[in-house]
């Protein structure tokens, strides 16, 4: 095995063709110098200059290994560079899973995309429980989902978002113009709704205030996604109670309103977390984490 200090000294030496000017660029003496490659030369087993008073040229075999040295020395800094940009998290590979309605996402990619643009990201769309079960088995790095009925305790959770409940109505419903809608007013209406095994936390909050507002909801349809969700409202199905998304508004044919219990909005909010599990190593999620804190504390 060939010492890389005497191939990056041999380096100097070929370049130059010059004891002293070598010796120089490397900052030792010229006799340590001279030493080393008489050293290498024993090693590999042949020379690989020829030297005389006033001249120093390559061998033949001094040429071939001069290239050889070059282009693995070059892929060693190179391998150094990768090394040290993974290590900063802005190489590799990031595994990232969200809610089909996640507000902060469009922002986020493009101030990740922006800091690491050189890191193989992967998405996937899943629910609350999905992305639960791939942060456990390490099918993702970090999540953004609801707040999960039974939190594992092998993960961190963080909350970055507090989206305010709205009543989704079809378009053409008798309150669709109303500027707020008392959740009482829908006692008797029929609602749409995600299933609970999808996402307890939202799904109970749900059914927590309706509660609050005197009432049970009747739920006759259910979808796994947010956007299905709205989609069946528009349809007529149903109203359904779903997280304010400021990047749009539903599919046409549907309005969403603020809603308030017993005259009061407060309390009529869900919580959106970054999740992730600290046990595992991912320089590429760490930054991830500190970009998504950065976007949300503007």
């Amino acid at each position: 095995m060939i010492d890389l200090r005497l191939l990056r000294q041999f380096v100097a030496v070929a370049e130059e063709l010059h004891f002293r000017r070598a010796a120089e660029r490397l900052h030792m003496a010229q006799p340590p110098l001279s030493a080393a490659i008489r050293r290498l030369e024993t090693e590999i087993g042949t020379p690989l200059l020829v030297r005389s008073s006033r001249h120093v040229a390559l061998t033949t075999a001094g040429t071939v290994l001069l290239e050889e040295a070059r282009r693995v020395l070059a892929t060693l800094e190179t391998g150094i560079a990768r090394t040290r940009l993974a290590a900063s998290g802005r190489v590799g590979t990031l595994d990232l899973t969200f809610l089909s309605n996640c507000a902060i996402l469009p922002a986020v990619l493009r101030a990740y995309r922006t800091a690491c643009p050189a890191v193989d990201l992967r998405l996937f769309e899943a629910s609350t429980a999905d992305q639960v079960d791939r942060l456990l088995d390490g099918g993702a790095d970090v999540g953004l989902l609801r707040p999960p009925g039974t939190p594992a305790p092998e993960l961190a959770y963080e909350r970055v978002l507090r989206q305010k409940l709205r009543l989704a109505l079809p378009a053409d419903h008798r309150l669709a113009d109303a500027e707020t809608v008392a959740l009482e007013a829908f006692a008797d209406a029929d609602f749409v709704a995600t299933p609970r095994d999808k996402g307890v936390g939202f799904h109970d909050g749900v059914l927590d205030i309706c509660r609050r507002a005197g009432f049970s909801p009747r739920i006759v349809q259910r979808a796994r996604q947010m956007h299905t969700v709205k989609a069946l409202v528009a349809s007529g199905l149903g109203v359904a109670l779903v997280p304010e998304n400021g990047l749009e508004q539903g599919p046409p044919g549907v309005v969403l309103k603020p809603v308030t219990v017993a005259g009061s909005a407060e309390g009529l909010a869900v919580d959106l977390l970054m999740t992730w599990n600290p046990r595992r190593d991912s320089p590429a999620r760490d930054r991830f984490l500190e970009v998504v804190r950065a976007v949300t504390a503007d």
